[in-house]
């Protein structure tokens, strides 16, 4: 698609002209030049100008390690205590992905579900207070569907998008993202170390050991 706009600007004359173009700042642009530096260059699609900027790697000033743990029914869930909410208008990811479950694909109405989806998450992982992280590890999900029938809000599944998320304010914020198998991490007893899946159900986990009861998301 780049090669067309090229040809299009070519066969106007204008291949080897300054092409100006006006710029309206609004608050999320303002917020980056405040951290970096606007560069000169641009990238171009069919569709889209996207401006780059120049963002200094934070000093790494914090000291916690906390892990994070994401669900269906909240985005994300903190060892630290911290859990995503719901936003002014009532959504959270549980009432958004019933939302994409009763839109038909490719429609105009499913691609603003999307982007409510995609909006919804940048905003709640912004609420999180990650100042003092040093560390933040996010269980690694994989072959979650594999060989099993799954509903279809099951698979407009949300883990890419809120790993980016998660990956673009470790580079503003300054701590270290990393991905952590997560296998039998739901059904290990956080207290005794017991694990077995009996422990889990649901958004309950009850150690059957040692007695231990806590949101399973934590």
């Amino acid at each position: 698609e780049d090669k067309k706009l090229k040809k299009s600007l070519q066969l106007k004359g204008i291949n080897k002209s300054k092409l100006r173009i006006p710029i309206k700042y609004t608050k999320v642009s303002k917020k980056w030049i405040t951290q970096g530096k606007l560069k000169s260059s641009i990238r171009l699609s069919e569709t889209n100008l996207s401006l780059i900027y120049g963002i200094e790697n934070p000093e790494k000033s914090g000291n916690k390690i906390i892990g994070a743990d994401q669900g269906q029914i909240t985005c994300l869930s903190l060892s630290d205590g911290q859990v995503t909410k719901v936003n002014k208008d009532g959504y959270d990811l549980n009432k958004i992905q019933d939302l994409l479950s009763r839109r038909r694909k490719g429609s105009k109405s499913f691609g603003k579900a999307q982007t409510h989806r995609k909006n919804y998450i940048n905003w709640s992982l912004n609420q999180l207070n990650l100042d003092d992280v040093k560390e933040l590890r996010l269980e690694k999900i994989k072959n979650i569907r594999k060989g099993k029938r799954s509903s279809r809000k099951s698979s407009h599944w949300t883990y890419p998008l809120i790993k980016s998320k998660l990956i673009m304010l470790s580079e503003t914020k300054g701590f270290r993202f990393i991905e952590q198998d997560n296998k039998f991490r739901s059904q290990r007893c956080s207290q005794c170390g017991w694990t077995h899946k009996s422990n889990r159900k649901g958004k309950t986990f009850k150690c059957k050991h040692c007695g231990y009861e806590a949101d399973s998301d934590l």
